[in-house]
């Protein structure tokens, strides 16, 4: 291979691919599904156009109440998020 310093060098190329489908990559990665990251939506309200915005997840009081040890708010939280009751 012809590089642009003008010297010629010895390359093999080394192709890789992950083959997954969705569901797969949803396993492997833990994703959480019927759940969006931005806002705190219901299933019903995700690919609905609103006229009032919807709540935004608060990743700051998330991320504090982890480093705090405090695990049964944290939980509580995370778990309600894109709940009918939140």
């Amino acid at each position: 291979m012809l590089y642009g310093d003008g010297k010629v060098r010895k390359c093999i190329p080394v192709l890789s691919t992950w083959l997954a489908n969705h569901i797969e990559n949803v396993n492997i990665y833990s994703i959480k599904t019927n759940w969006c990251p931005v806002c705190i939506a219901t299933l019903e309200q995700v690919g609905v156009l609103s006229i009032k915005p919807l709540a935004m997840h608060n990743w700051a009081a998330y991320e504090s109440l982890f480093l705090a040890g405090d695990m049964e708010r944290y939980v509580s939280l995370v778990h309600k998020c894109g709940s009918e009751d939140s």
